[in-house]
């Protein structure tokens, strides 16, 4: 898993690649919500995402591979909050995951929980 550097500035756009795709991210905060727009390879995929902790904003039937994932380091799972741009990269994390490693991390969550049942 690949943490996404961003700062906490309510408008940006970042050009990576990630797992071999050349990505342009733009992130950008618009009242209370932070929302995301994914381009591969100059073509926009995604337009005006929310951006909600532990949800995939890459999602699927876009043509883009892997998850696109914040983070909220402070609360509980249970009682995340929507990110905020004054708190990116303090608080709220941008991590990009392949397929494989999504996987991995959802049969680790999985076994958490039964555990925890």
């Amino acid at each position: 898993m690949v943490e996404i550097p961003l700062l906490a500035v309510p408008n940006q756009q970042l050009l990576v690649t990630l797992d071999g795709q050349d990505c342009t991210l733009h992130v950008y905060q618009r009242g209370a919500r932070l929302y995301l727009d994914i381009a591969l390879d100059g073509d926009l995929l995604r337009q005006g995402a929310v951006c909600l902790p532990g949800v995939n904003i890459g999602g699927e039937p876009y043509p883009f591979s892997g998850y696109l994932i914040f983070t909220d380091d402070l609360t509980l799972p249970d009682k995340q909050q929507p990110p905020q741009y004054q708190e990116l990269g303090a608080r709220y994390y941008l991590y990009y995951a392949t397929d494989e490693e999504a996987q991995e991390l959802a049969a680790e969550d999985a076994a958490l929980q039964e555990a925890a049942a």
